[in-house]
């Protein structure tokens, strides 16, 4: 899993080593996006994105190997 918790609305986007390219908005629910799926050796690319053009918000990114809930991640402080 690669999750990402923001208090603006962010999107991911992930590039596996075999060119296969995923993509997540909004996890069932939730503003967070979440990608699951399984990551061969490799080089494997990854992308934060804010849906409003010219955007720019504080993110945090989660990874882990068993289903989990965007809330044990925190959300970046507020300045």
């Amino acid at each position: 899993y690669v999750l990402g918790r923001s208090r603006g609305d962010v999107l991911l986007v992930v590039r596996r080593p075999d060119g296969s390219v995923l993509c997540n908005d909004n996890r069932q629910g939730t503003r967070d996006p979440m990608i699951r799926a399984s990551f061969p050796s490799g080089t494997t690319q990854l992308w934060v994105g804010v849906k409003e053009e010219g955007g720019v918000t504080d993110y945090r990114l989660g990874f882990s190997e068993v289903k989990w809930k965007s809330s044990s991640l925190p959300l970046p402080d507020e300045d």
